[in-house]
């Protein structure tokens, strides 16, 4: 029995909390790069680099949805395409 109370995942408890944990971070940094660019200073570049991989990576509708938005820039997809998703990974690593 677990000590949380999270669904357990094949990988157990702690990887359901640090992918809720990515997520945060991710949508956080997105949030604050998105409002950044607003300023004079280009503070929010940075930050949207940092943010859309993670989203990326622990979210298939966060994914879905930015690779939907780069599809107007080839270059910016096929960049995006090589962020692996976590669970593939996960996946990879059991064989």
């Amino acid at each position: 029995m677990h000590a949380c109370s999270c669904p357990p995942t094949s990988a157990g408890p702690l990887h359901a909390h640090m992918k809720w944990l990515f997520l945060a971070i991710g949508g956080i940094t997105v949030v604050s790069g998105l409002f950044m660019l607003l300023l004079p200073v280009p503070l929010g570049i940075p930050l949207l680099l940092v943010g859309t991989p993670l989203l990326m990576r622990y979210s298939r509708r966060a994914r879905a949805w930015i690779l939907k938005q780069a599809e107007r820039s080839p270059r910016v997809h096929e960049f995006l395409l090589q962020i692996p998703l976590a669970e593939d990974r996960q996946e990879r690593d059991r064989d």
